[in-house]
């Protein structure tokens, strides 16, 4: 009977190997399809931030070369429907606005204070 709790015991410590095995074996699968995963979403954050870098670069060109309503009616597949082109829209043309504004008064600015003083 020692034999046969020592053949055992061998057969539950190979087994214990094996299950071991092919655990660290699914542990290093699952490590590098995280890095897969991880490095593709990288990829698609680098094409969203490029797709809205081109299409806030378009939009800003046309308001500023006065063909408004040209940028406000880009057709979204233009951007694979990725880009929210009408934030994109009121928030360039808010900030061209802006810049107009601050150039005027920067250019109207001086000759009120010639005039007061």
């Amino acid at each position: 009977m020692k034999g046969h709790n020592r053949e055992e015991f061998e057969y539950l410590t190979r087994l214990n190997d094996g299950v071991y095995d092919r655990l660290a074996g699914a542990t290093e699968r699952m490590a590098v399809l995280c890095s897969e995963a991880d490095l593709r979403s990288q990829v698609i954050a680098q094409v969203v931030m490029d797709l809205n870098k081109a299409a806030e670069e378009e939009i800003e060109m046309l308001i500023r070369d006065d063909k408004v309503d040209e940028a406000r009616k880009i057709p979204p597949k233009k951007y694979e429907n990725i880009v929210d082109l009408d934030a994109l829209f009121r928030r360039t043309l808010d900030k061209i606005q802006k810049e107009e504004h601050a150039a005027r008064r920067r250019s109207v600015t001086p000759t009120a204070n010639l005039r007061s003083g």
